[in-house]
């Protein structure tokens, strides 16, 4: 397979095990770049996306290789191509019969295909400035405020969900909602529904360690506040359990409901 023959507007058939994401629609190929198209995604100017560099290496089947340390086999069957992901990131698949997930597309049609691929416009990001807390940044793709703040005299960056058509409304009670949070000692919560665990399943040490220990090395890291008042509060883990951010979740009257380790 030659370069020339991967260039084109291919519609996404299958995916994985039969299982098709219904956003991501088509793969877009160009000389020099490539993009998969999501028809609801909104991309920022200054940001990266969704257009991504790649090079190709013929043959049968032919490499393909992302800029963004992806790689896979590639195999084209007349109208139809095959695209095969690489079970290990920034490695390609031994075969076709390796593990990885693999893709099946069809060309598309001509003339669809000219409205298909053109890249999306960028989109200047909405901005809001909050005394206390700066410039916040509204993201329409995930209905949120990001930010960034001092809470418990640590710097964090801070999510708000906030609907597109009643936006501002959220931030009205934030100083409040994070105030009431303040007054909570998340690191012992975090002691308190983890250690056990730790000890249990990740140390590696001969010792257990100790409450005192365990508070010491997790850190509040950011705080989501969603729209009927509960929150999650994520924590860095001390490299505790590997890397794995911890998660708090509250309900409205800032109840613990949950604490796990994410991923």
């Amino acid at each position: 397979m030659k370069k020339e023959d991967f260039i084109g507007v291919w519609k996404l058939v299958e995916y994985a095990k039969g299982e098709v994401s219904t956003s991501k629609t088509h793969l877009v190929v160009k000389n020099d770049i490539l993009w998969e198209v999501w028809p609801d995604s909104i991309y920022y100017e200054n940001e990266k996306g969704p257009e991504i560099e790649y090079t190709f290496e013929d043959g049968d089947p032919a490499k393909l290789s992302l800029s963004s340390g992806f790689k896979y086999l590639v195999q084209r069957n007349e109208n139809i191509l095959f695209t095969k992901l690489g079970p290990v990131y920034g490695n390609f698949p031994k075969s076709f019969e390796d593990n990885g997930n693999l893709a099946e597309y069809i060309l598309e049609d001509k003339e669809l295909a000219k409205t298909i691929a053109i890249l999306p416009k960028k989109r200047k990001i909405e901005e809001f400035k909050m005394r206390g807390f700066g410039t916040l940044k509204y993201d329409l793709n995930l209905n949120w405020w990001e930010g960034k703040t001092k809470f418990q005299a640590k710097k964090i960056i801070l999510y708000i969900s906030a609907e597109e058509d009643n936006k501002f409304t959220p931030l009205d009670t934030l100083k409040e909602r994070l105030k009431q949070l303040e007054l909570l000692n998340f690191n012992q919560i975090a002691a308190d529904g983890l250690l056990a665990l730790h000890n249990e399943a990740w140390n590696e040490e001969e010792e257990d360690i100790s409450s005192e220990t365990f508070k010491k090395k997790v850190e509040v890291y950011n705080i989501s506040l969603k729209e009927d008042g509960s929150s999650t509060i994520w924590l860095e883990d001390g490299d505790l359990f590997a890397g794995h951010l911890i998660q708090i979740s509250l309900d409205a009257k800032n109840n613990v409901i949950d604490v796990g380790i994410a991923g």
